[in-house]
């Protein structure tokens, strides 16, 4: 269930910091079990970054973030 849906069911923000106090003062295996998804997600992130630096160069990587971070902010001080 999304946290929008549970937020309009079931009374706000109130709700959801009550509950997660409720998590944290619940014994550790359900925090752990709860932070497991967290980490499966993050790991597939580590294995596609890892292609991109080990084919390309350092210097090529560094240009492209610089056009990466160009295409985001709209281009750099030295350009407007």
């Amino acid at each position: 269930m999304p946290i929008n849906a549970l937020h309009k069911r079931r009374g706000g923000f109130s709700y959801i910091v009550g509950k997660y106090q409720r998590l944290l003062v619940k014994p550790a295996p359900t925090i752990s079990i709860c932070q497991l998804p967290i980490t499966n997600y993050q790991l597939p992130i580590t294995y596609y970054q890892l292609p991109i630096t080990t084919i390309q160069p350092p210097l090529n990587l560094f240009n492209s973030l610089i056009h990466f971070w160009d295409a985001v902010v709209g281009g750099t001080d030295l350009e407007k």
